[in-house]
Order: structure tokens, then sequence, then C-alpha cells
């Protein structure tokens, strides 16, 4: 094994953060679960975002104005903080996991510790997104051998599985205090629509028990992403809210293909952006940039695991967010990220 890089162990500092903001946020009784959870991930994406720079070659310290000194903080050059990172990472303002980030920060000193509760559920579809698009992406950055989701587990709870902890539910949420309630009300007023509705905003999600025979394959917990449903599927979800409750047929799939697209979706969200682009455009750019091998070869799950993952269960690839951001950045330039200062 090799000499591990200054990225590397950046890398493993922004795990123990986010490992430790889960282990806090599922703690039983802590008095101070939420804030610790935001306090944690903050660092873990801070951590993260800079060890990506780090890894590029990005100098994400602060100069003076002439550039010709660092700027320092008891001894030590002042860096970007995470909304900075953020807004480099992202450069468009609607990004959701950009906007994500961005309401944390917000909220971070608006939560009151006695009324934590209240604010907790409120913002925990919010919370699920920021560590679900934070694993997304660590894989994408450096690849599955660093991901957590084999060291995270769904927690056993009975919030809304009952209906005593429904009407518990309930109770907490309306005594969400107005300085807090204000600000997420009127941070959700600001966004664009599109970027509300979003999972990697607010991830929202239905538990519906699996009926009929129990299979080989089959988990207690699975993830069906809404692209793999078919219309009348979707319909179904989205009447849920009012129903109450829906039964389907659904295609099991296992969570770490969360925000992983298959290639007709990359191209479709490519087609809005950069016109012309086909099926034909996307297998040139796979081959020309190496991300995944031809379809004759020995090996295929040998990709670039920051752009492409091969699917064993169904012999297909899937594609990162990091990838599509890498084909608009490169047949696009007006949308290409700000450089940063010399």
């Amino acid at each position: 094994m090799g000499r591990r890089t200054r990225a590397w162990h950046i890398v493993q500092g922004s795990k123990a953060e986010a490992l430790l903001a889960v282990e806090l946020y599922n703690t039983t009784g802590e008095r101070r679960s939420l804030e610790a959870f935001v306090v944690h991930m903050h660092l873990a994406w801070l951590y993260l975002l800079h060890a990506e720079f780090t890894r590029d070659g990005v100098d994400f310290r602060y100069w003076d104005k002439d550039h010709r000194r660092l700027i320092r903080v008891d001894g030590e050059p002042k860096t970007w903080g995470l909304a900075e990172c953020a807004r480099r990472r992202w450069p468009a303002a609607n990004e959701p996991v950009r906007r994500n980030l961005e309401f944390f920060i917000g909220l971070r000193n608006r939560i009151e510790h006695r009324h934590q509760d209240a604010v907790g559920v409120a913002v925990a579809g919010h919370a699920q997104a920021m560590i679900l698009n934070y694993e997304t992406e660590l894989v994408a950055a450096f690849g599955a051998d660093e991901g957590l989701a084999d060291r995270l587990r769904f927690p056993v709870f009975l919030t809304s599985l009952t209906s005593s902890g429904a009407a518990a539910i309930k109770k907490v949420r309306a005594q969400l205090p107005v300085r807090a309630a204000r600000y997420i009300n009127d941070f959700h007023d600001g966004l664009d629509r599109v970027v509300a509705s979003d999972p990697k905003f607010e991830f929202r999600v239905h538990l519906v028990p699996q009926l009929g025979s129990r299979t080989a394959s089959d988990l207690a917990i699975s993830f069906v992403p809404l692209e793999s449903l078919n219309a009348e599927a979707r319909r179904a979800l989205e009447e849920i809210g009012s129903a109450g409750l829906i039964a389907t047929k659904v295609r099991h799939e296992p969570v770490q293909y969360l925000n992983w697209y298959r290639p007709k979706d990359v191209v479709r969200k490519l087609a809005d952006i950069v016109p012309g682009f086909t099926m034909n455009s996307h297998t040139e750019a796979w081959r020309r940039h190496g991300v995944r091998p031809n379809s004759d070869a020995v090996d295929p799950a040998a990709t670039d695991p920051r752009y492409c993952i091969y699917d064993r269960a169904h012999g297909d690839y899937l594609y990162s967010d990091a990838w599509a951001e890498k084909l608009i950045a490169e047949l696009k330039p007006a949308v290409r990220p700000a450089k940063p200062h010399p």
C-alpha cells in the first residue's frame, strides 16, 4: 500500500465526524442530539470538500488584498468556510445539495435546546437528505471503498409507525418555537419549486409494509428510486399525502444506488442544457474519459467510481451527479465553476 495522501487523511477525519453525527442523532434521550448532528455534519462536509480541493490542487486559503500574504487566525491560514466551499463546489444557486447545506448553516444558531425535539421533527427530512448527499459525494469523489453504507443502519423506532407515535410527533411539532418556524418557512418560501421538492434538499419517505412471500434477495428495508417507478406507481406515491396509504408492487433497489442514474437519465438531464446531446454523445463521452470499460471487458466493474459504477444485479452501469456536472462543464463552458483567486 502506497503512502497515504493528505487528502486521504482529511477524508478519514470527515468520515469520523459524519459517523459521530449520526450516532449522536440516533441516541435515545440525548438532550442535544440535533445540535450535535448539525455541528458534526457541518464539519464532515467541510472536511470532505477541503479534501476534494486538496486532491485537485485548489487553493482554499484566504490571502490579503494584494495576494502577497496569507490571512491567519491563531497562527493558522484562514480557509474557506462551508458556505464558500459549497458555492465553489456547486456554482448554481439552486443546486439542491448546496441549498440543503445552506439551510443547515442558517439553522445552526437557531436551535434552542429546550425545543430541539420540535425542531428535529420539522427538519428530519432535511437531515436525512444531508447524510445521503454526503455519502453520494464521498463515494463519487473518493470511491466506494470510502463509503459509509456498510457502517450505518436504519434505526429502530416507533414514531409514525403507530397511531400513538404519530400523535406524539404532532404534539411535539406544535411546540416549534417562533424563531425556528419563521426561519424554516422563510427559507422554503424563497426556494425554487423544483428544488423544494428535490430529495437532495429534503428527503421524505413513506414506509409501506411489504406483503407476500419473502425471497432470498429481500431486505428488511429497501430503497426504490423514483426514476425506476412507472407512471402509475408515481401517481400512487403522490397521493399518499392525502390518502395516507398505498400498496403497490415495486422493484427492490439497494440504498447505495440513491442518486446514481441510468444513461438515459443522464442524457435527459444534459439535453436540457447542452443542445444536441444524445445517447451517442454520452457513449462517446464515457469512452473518451475512460469512466467504464467496453461491453466485452473481462472485468465490467473496472470503472472510475467518481463517475460510474457497475450494477451487477442488473448487468448495467449507473452514473453519478459528478459525471453529469463534468460533462456540463466540458460541453457548456458558460456554466463552468468560477476559478479561485490565484
